[in-house]
């Protein structure tokens, strides 16, 4: 799923995006989220329980070096 290629906001907004992954909005049928470039983009298993607060600074901390891929489990 492509949710804006290039958008300052898809950069910058670490709070919506944390929020839209927690909920599972930006999933695909895979459970696999594209962020809109080719850096950075985050997957998980499909029975992955997410916990309010438990993955906000590694995404942060990742999203905001462009280290490529996440894998949270």
């Amino acid at each position: 799923m492509d949710v804006g290629k290039n958008s300052p906001a898809f950069v910058t907004d670490f709070s919506r995006i944390y929020l839209n992954i927690g909920t599972g909005a930006l999933t695909d049928g895979d459970g696999k989220v594209n962020l809109g470039n080719d850096h950075f983009a985050v997957s998980w298993e499909k029975n992955f329980e997410f916990e309010s607060g438990s993955y906000l600074f590694p995404l942060r901390w990742m999203m905001a070096f462009e280290y490529g891929s996440i894998m949270l489990r």
